[in-house]
């Protein structure tokens, strides 16, 4: 992964631009726009639309985008953001809770 500082970061989604998709990895279905995540208590969603979009993930679990035209993110509560075309990991927000020292997915 290239360095995390050059990214995007909407709400608690990040992006962080990378120089080539990695190998072994399955290519989703979408038609121009995707849910990178949605709030489980409010249902407000984090998409990005872009013609030609692609997006995959990892037998791990990481998800990548390929955007091939300028697009945009969105959610209800963010501003919308500028994606520039490119190749992105999406990022997974954590926190650290000291009281039960853990390790644990913000719930947005």
């Amino acid at each position: 992964m290239n360095n995390k500082n050059l990214g995007i970061r909407h709400g608690d989604i990040p992006l962080y631009p990378i120089n080539e998709l990695p190998n072994g990895l399955k290519e989703m279905e979408n038609k121009g726009s995707y849910i990178l995540a949605e709030g489980e208590t409010t249902g407000h969603k984090h998409v990005i639309v872009s013609e030609g979009l692609q997006v995959f993930y990892s037998a791990d679990g990481r998800l990548y985008l390929k955007v091939k035209n300028q697009g945009n993110i969105t959610h209800q509560e963010h501003k919308t953001l500028t994606v520039l075309p490119g190749i992105y990991e999406v990022g997974k927000e954590i926190e650290y809770n000291w009281f039960e020292k853990a390790v644990k997915k913000v719930v947005d």
